[in-house]
């Protein structure tokens, strides 16, 4: 099936505003859990291999701002600094990739 042209610039402009908002070395990143709705909606029109990358970007985003949120508040101390963020990345992933998957429209139309 043929996706619509504006569905896939939009999917593309998503992917490479995040990716910038990510990349920013000002405060952009704190921006990013704003376009966690337009991932989950980008993840629920892909594919398998979609919907897992599609996944990632938020958790990454929200790892991104606990990073900041430790870094703040208990500078570099060992293991928070790292501890903290990679478990919010895993428990992100593991909700939003739930989430996608339970309204995916191949399990909404059986």
């Amino acid at each position: 099936m043929q996706r619509p042209t504006a569905e896939v610039l939009a999917r593309w402009s998503l992917a490479a505003v995040t990716l910038l908002l990510m990349a920013s070395m000002g405060g952009g990143f704190l921006l990013l859990p704003a376009l966690i709705p337009a991932h989950v909606w980008a993840a629920r029109r892909s594919g398998r291999v979609g919907r897992i990358g599609w996944s990632v970007l938020p958790a990454a985003s929200v790892a991104m701002v606990a990073w900041a949120a430790v870094y703040v508040t208990v500078r570099e101390s060992e293991p928070a600094i790292w501890l903290l963020p990679a478990f919010v990345l895993v428990a992100t992933f593991a909700v939003v990739a739930r989430f996608v998957a339970s309204g995916t429209p191949q399990q909404l139309a059986s």
